[in-house]
């Protein structure tokens, strides 16, 4: 609230009294800081100029020197600058002796400074914003002059003002009707002061009051004296003080100047009276009234000052007239309840200090004639607040605030910086910022911006991890994340926009270590059930992945893709004669007679197979990264109540996908269940047990937290963090992954101990082909129950030695070197070759590999052989559980012969291949079944295409995939086809001709957003994908690019897309491979429109400290070129809207920069701005200015008003708030569109908006609010 007492004559308070009547208190108990002791601040110079006249408000110091009384000088100057801090505007200069004497009885005012000009004998008034063209407000005729020195005073819309010759006049602000005549004084008029309805005014004969509640002015009836005065006194200086209470008592002062001889003595008096009291002088006067009271004497010949009132505290100035050049002056202090004499001196030695004084922010101006304008802050005490960085929380999906958890490189980092304020008001608006260096030198990028801007520090407050915004959080980019060592350091409050005397807490830094870590190759296939065959382009499949991978500790997920599915062998009849055909699996089933092995064993026992038989993709091997074979149910098939299933030595499992509906689903750490099965099943693969959470089997009893938990509880324990939705997960919140429980996340004992799997399997060398015996070698899978002596040999095939993947080969040696079986608490299992007559050939004992069975009635185990092809013939296979056979082949004695007739060499593939072979078998009774792979490189590596693929009567089988997944490009002329026709042991092998299939391109994914997904506006939305290539394995960061309704946003697995309008986008995600194929995939996703809250009343002072903003909207502006950025809080009142703009960036010395708010009124999203959108704006002089479109796309009309803003500007920034009458917006409870920025920083066009895409002139680009 703004105060402003003119020379020894001219108040303004009606505007205090009605703010005191409102919060039903005295004015003392308004104000917000009690006083202090006696202070010892040095003012601050605010202005260092000519001064001649001067003027305060609305935010704003005036000054002005003319040629008043000075014949030789025909010069006349106005300037201006932002009482907080900003830049000195000249706003004209004259020189001619016709028109220099101007800038008298300045007023400054919300819409601008209101002046005499004596020399064109007029009234007028200089706009807040260009051009700076002064405005008539009305011609005065002689005997209407207002006297010298004596400031105009604003009242209910006019403006009072005296004249010498004992009158009180008034007029409207805007120039309307006639001058009226207020009252005829006794005498000359020396002051004059407006409280509500009342005119008081002050000259040697007393106070007076007069009415202005009549028809017609002046109401004589009502002219009354308010007080006697002292002999000899002549008072000036009135002073309104509501005291409240019950009878609404108040006080009003004024300065008394008693003169004898050639000195004089001033002093300040005052009258105490109340609503129901006659607090008038009423004739006939009967005896002398005795005298006012007296507040304050000071010094003879001391000249005091009109006094102001604020925080409990009368001050004035007082000048030393002992002397001709007033060589000595003082800023004084003094409670309105002292009762001692005396006041407290908070600033001496300002010669030629000035009468009046004014308050703004807590702040005290005064002016030294011809030399400058001062501040001193009220309180004599500078704001200091200490800031304090409390932790630092490095995080990838789980971490503690000792940031113990180990973190994987190239993986999504974020990192949390909390903070407490320990001491100063409340800060609404803190920035933040994160350097990173390694070996000393700043990373790329650095020093970061925190994704959620600016955020309130409350004094006292703590934080809760559990709560994001209760932290800065930062996304470390790409470049960040390399293997090593980098150092990070928070910096709170770094441009130091607040007075933090202790700035060493400020800061913290924190070693982080990155640990090489592949990414984790899931090779999908999809499982055949009662149901359409599973996709990766099924409806939320890209979502689970997106939950497995941020809850294991690898930095990506490359999926490749198998399109053929794997399907249950069974019986079909061809006329009389059974056949084996592919069919569905039923999930559901288990043991039996007629159905063997439970199906949910046969997938794992078909992709073990295929798994065995197929080279791993060459960008896995090449950096040592683990391959799983997950097959893919659908969401609708019958799971037999398992919703996954997994070995839990090798790398196969079987996953039921997410429901296809909701589509995408609801963003949430929790939201779909089945990234968590992945990831427990998977898991699996390494062994890990289950936690005992959800009554599972196969527990880990060595899990060290409670069991339904991710860690014990406490404020620096370990919390869970989903990089994708930035949730924070509290350690009691949820159970870890490898638990039953619905809602699950992971521990650190989860991530570690996957970690430590990791680096175990790295670090085992793989045997190089060329280690391969020569020779051919028999290949066998099967699956045993072992709780009840059951089993199924399921493939049997004699093929070359070196044609198998070295991985299989080298387990297989490993595990036939380590066989036993002695201690093992069930039978010992074997698998024995038998000759026609019945000699043993082979017989070798059998190494498990126990399935994760979810079955209380079996213990499932995958079992797999590789030795050399015996000598001899091979009449039975047999499997055997201790001595007993419990299942056998019997091949005939011939083999199959097998011809490929397509591919027929020489074609190129690319979207299609057929393949076609003939077979035959001179045995009746064999049942062909037949393996299909394909190699990229003449044979060098095999990819299993089917296994176990049976044929049919007709001796021509063929087999067509439409969709060729990942399949690897091959050179010209590379690609072989190979099938392997078997009988049960027996098998031929023929080789295709050599074709080509053209190099694969990528293929990118989406993670988030998800299609048609809804972000809140002024949030940053995270962009996240990936893109595998069928050659090249994983893309890395350079190779994906992101851009946003054709806008680019930066490259790599993730970004941050900030700024964006409420509307519909469209993200796209574009990948590019080691050849230069580019492949893009796009998603729409929406921004809801901006909800601006409603908070309480802040105090318009150009500052965006008040506690109310920390309730507000928060919205970061475009970053400037430096990376910092400024921001914008925004909110609601009874009847504005405020916008309040904290570091923005400073301009040039001769800077026009402005921030402002743009408005599409009736929100018709018109394509150029029209008369109807309105422009308000706050320049970084302190310009304020309202202006509307023009039709044409521009705002060069004058707008319509309704706006009050005031700046103030520090050492490296400056801030702007604006307030916006309602009104003008045509109320609330419609949508319009709005624009915030900040515009012409260094030059015309040089502009930082929010939304970052909005344009000036164009309300289609702008905020739906």
């Amino acid at each position: 609230m703004w105060q402003t007492f003119g020379r020894p004559t001219m108040r303004l308070l009606g505007l205090l009294v009605v703010l005191a009547a409102q919060l039903g208190g005295p004015l003392g108990m308004v104000m917000s800081r009690p006083a202090l002791a006696a202070p010892t601040d040095t003012p601050v110079p605010l202005a260092l100029d000519f001064v001649e006249e001067w003027a305060v408000g609305a935010g704003l110091a005036y000054w002005a020197h003319n040629c008043y009384a000075d014949e030789f000088n025909p010069n006349a100057v106005l300037k201006r600058k932002p009482v907080a801090g900003g830049i000195v505007r000249t706003l004209e200069s004259i020189n001619d002796f016709n028109l220099c004497v101007t800038y008298q009885n300045l007023l400054s005012s919300a819409d601008g400074l209101y002046y005499f000009d004596n020399s064109q004998e007029r009234i007028e008034r200089m706009p807040l914003g260009e051009p700076y063209t002064p405005q008539v407000v009305k011609a005065l005729t002689n005997n209407q002059f207002p006297s010298v020195g004596k400031p105009f005073v604003e009242a209910g819309g006019y403006l009072y003002w005296i004249h010498f010759f004992n009158k009180i006049y008034r007029v409207q602000k805007d120039g309307s009707g006639e001058v009226e005549t207020v009252a005829d004084t006794n005498a000359s008029p020396n002051d004059v002061m407006v409280v509500g309805n009342t005119v008081y005014w002050a000259d040697n004969t007393g106070i007076w009051t007069t009415s202005i509640a009549c028809e017609t002015l002046p109401c004589t009836d009502t002219k009354a004296q308010f007080s006697n005065i002292g002999p000899n006194a002549n008072p000036y200086g009135l002073l309104y003080q509501p005291l409240g209470g019950r009878f609404g008592s108040y006080r009003v002062y004024w300065v008394e100047r008693v003169t004898s001889g050639s000195n004089s003595d001033y002093q300040i008096r005052y009258r105490t009276c109340n609503q129901l009291t006659v607090c008038f002088i009423l004739p006939p006067v009967g005896q002398i009234p005795p005298p006012p009271d007296s507040f304050y004497a000071g010094p003879t010949n001391w000249r005091i000052g009109p006094p102001l009132l604020a925080n409990n505290n009368l001050f004035w100035t007082e000048a030393d007239f002992s002397t001709v050049n007033n060589n000595n002056g003082d800023v004084k202090r003094k409670a309105y309840d002292a009762t001692t004499p005396g006041a407290d001196t908070i600033a001496t030695g300002q010669a030629k200090i000035d009468d009046q004084i004014f308050i703004a922010n807590d702040t005290l101006f005064f002016a030294r004639v011809g030399n400058g304008i001062y501040s001193l802050p009220l309180t004599a005490s500078v704001i200091e607040r200490d800031f304090r960085v409390e932790g630092l929380e490095v995080t990838q999906a789980i971490q503690n605030l000792a940031n113990s958890a180990p973190l994987v490189a190239n993986k999504t980092t974020y990192v949390r910086a909390y903070g407490r304020q320990t001491a100063g008001p409340n800060a609404p608006v803190v920035e933040a910022r994160l350097a990173g260096t390694k070996n000393g030198v700043p990373l790329p990028g650095s020093p970061l911006q925190p994704v959620n801007g600016a955020r309130p520090l409350t004094t006292g407050g703590g934080f809760d991890r559990a709560r994001l915004d209760d932290s800065w959080y930062f996304l470390l980019p790409a470049s960040w994340l390399a293997a090593g060592n980098i150092v990070l350091q928070v910096e709170i409050d770094p441009r130091q926009m607040h007075n933090d005397p202790d700035r060493t807490n400020n800061l913290r830094n924190q070693p982080v270590t990155f640990q090489n870590q592949p990414p984790v190759c899931v090779w999908t296939v999809p499982v055949r059930t009662h149901t359409p065959k599973p996709s990766t382009t099924d409806p939320n499949f890209w979502a689970m992945i997106s939950h497995f991978n941020r809850r294991w500790p690898v930095p990506d997920t490359w999926v490749f893709r198998d399109t053929n599915p794997v399907e249950e062998l069974e019986v079909c009849w061809w006329g009389p004669f059974p056949h084996p055909c592919y069919g569905p699996y039923e999930l559901e089933d288990g043991w039996s007679i007629t159905n063997g092995m439970p199906d949910r064993d046969k997938v794992i026992v078909s992709l073990w197979g295929r798994a065995l038989l197929s080279f791993n993709p060459d960008a896995c091997d090449d950096i040592s990264a683990p391959v799983h074979f997950m097959g893919m149910v659908h969401p609708d098939a019958n799971n037999g109540g398992a919703s996954g299933y997994a070995s839990t030595i090798s790398k196969q499992s079987w996953v039921q996908l997410p429901d296809h509906l909701p589509n995408p689903v609801p963003a949430g750490w929790d939201s779909i269940r089945e990234g968590s099965v992945m990831a427990q099943e998977l898991a699996h693969n390494f062994g890990r047990k289950h936690v005992n959470c959800g009554n599972p089997d196969n527990v880990d009893n060595s899990y060290p937290y409670p069991p339904c938990q991710i860690a014990n509880t406490g404020a620096d324990s370990y919390y869970g963090f989903d990089v994708t939705t930035r949730q924070p997960i509290r350690p009691d919140q949820t159970a870890d992954f490898m638990s039953y429980s619905r809602r699950s996340w992971l521990s650190d004992y989860t991530w570690r101990a996957l970690l430590n799997s990791f680096m175990a399997v790295s670090a085992a060398s793989p045997l190089d082909a060329q280690d391969a015996e020569q020779g051919n070698s028999v290949f066998v899978t099967g699956l045993v129950d072992t709780a009840n002596n059951r089993g199924e040999i399921t493939l049997v095939l004699v093929l070359p030695t070196a044609s198998l993947p070295p991985a299989t080969r080298q387990m297989l040696t490993v595990q036939a070197a380590g066989v036993q079986h002695g201690g093992a608490p069930h039978a010992v299992f074997k698998l024995r070759l038998l000759d026609p007559v019945g000699a043993v050939l082979v017989e070798r004992t059998l190494t498990l590999t126990e399935l994760d069975d979810h079955s209380p009635e079996s213990d499932a185990a995958l079992f797999s052989e590789l030795f050399p092809q015996p000598a001899g013939q091979v009449a039975k296979v047999q499997l055997l559980a201790d001595d007993t056979v419990i299942h056998e082949l019997a091949p005939g004695v011939n083999p199959p012969a097998v011809t490929i007739q397509q591919p027929a060499g020489g074609e190129e593939i690319e979207d299609e291949l057929t393949i076609q072979w003939n077979a035959s078998d001179p045995d009746p009774d064999d049942r062909l079944l037949f393996t299909l792979q394909y190699s990229h490189n003449n044979g060098a590596n095999w990819r299993t295409l089917a296994l176990n693929l049976p044929g049919t009567p007709d001796p021509n089988n063929s087999l067509v995939l439409n969709d060729l997944g990942s399949l690897h490009g091959s050179e010209p002329n590379t690609a072989l086809i190979r099938v392997l026709a078997s009988d049960g042991y027996n098998t031929a092998i023929a080789t295709s001709q050599p074709f080509t299939l053209k190099n694969r391109p990528p293929e990118p994914a989406i993670l988030t957003p998800g299609a048609g997904q809804t972000f809140p506006a002024g949030e940053g939305v995270l962009l996240q994908g990936s893109a595998t290539d069928a050659e090249d394995g994983g893309l890395p960061p350079t190779a994906l690019t992101w851009q946003v309704n054709g806008v680019g946003y930066g490259s790599g697995p993730d970004t941050i897309a900030a700024g964006l309008a409420p509307g519909v986008h469209t993200a796209a995600l574009s990948a590019v491979d080691s050849i230069s194929q580019t492949a893009t995939m796009s998603v729409a996703f929406s921004v809801a429109p901006l909800t601006v809250p409603i908070s309480t009343t802040p105090t318009l002072d150009g500052f965006c400290d008040d506690p109310s903003y920390a309730a507000g909207a928060s919205l970061a502006l475009k970053p400037y070129s430096s990376g910092d950025q400024a921001t914008v809080r925004v909110l609601r009142s009874d009847d504005y809207l405020w916008a309040c703009f904290s570091g923005l960036e400073k301009g040039p010395v001769d800077s026009t920069a402005f921030a402002g708010v743009r408005a599409d009124i009736d929100n018709s999203r018109d394509p150029l701005a029209q008369p109807a959108d309105a422009g308000f704006f706050a320049g970084e002089d302190g310009a304020v200015v309202t202006q509307a479109g023009d039709g044409a796309g521009s705002f060069v009309a004058p707008g319509p008003g309704g706006l009050q803003a005031q700046v103030s500007a520090g050492e490296s920034s400056w801030s702007a708030e604006l307030r916006i009458d309602k009104a003008t917006l045509g109320g609330w409870d419609h949508l319009l569109g709005l624009s915030f920025g900040h515009d012409s920083v260094a030059s015309e066009g040089d502009d930082y908006p929010w939304p970052y895409t909005s344009e000036r002139g164009k309300p289609n680009t702008w905020a739906t609010t």
